[in-house]
């Protein structure tokens, strides 16, 4: 888990973008998930306990009850194509990049 989901400073920085809590893990979920194994986190799905709390510990979120907390369909679909863009961008550059990053607009 430590290898494939551990959250570097500039994961940190895009994350702390977003408002509340639930905005955050969910963001922070769905870029773990896109790295590894590189899929979507799918509506209504949560992910492992396991993978939950290790993500909340490192961005400070509280996991307990994240199933009633995940972001909305909306906030879910737009999170999802910022990080396809950044991981695309970061993968060509392999430098961490994503428009979030350099705004002042929040998630």
């Amino acid at each position: 888990m430590v290898r494939h989901y551990t959250l570097s400073e500039s994961d940190l920085a895009m994350i702390k973008r977003c408002r509340g809590d639930h905005s955050r893990l969910g963001y922070a979920l769905m870029l773990c998930l896109l790295r590894y194994p590189g899929r979507h986190l799918h509506a209504n799905e949560s992910p492992p306990a396991a993978l939950i709390a290790f993500v909340a510990d490192q961005i400070d979120v509280g996991a307990d009850g994240v199933e009633a907390r995940m972001p909305s369909e909306q906030t879910r679909r737009r999170h999802a194509a910022e990080l396809q863009r950044c991981l695309r961008s970061s993968a060509r550059r392999r430098v961490a990049c994503c428009p979030m990053s350099r705004s002042t607009k929040a998630c």
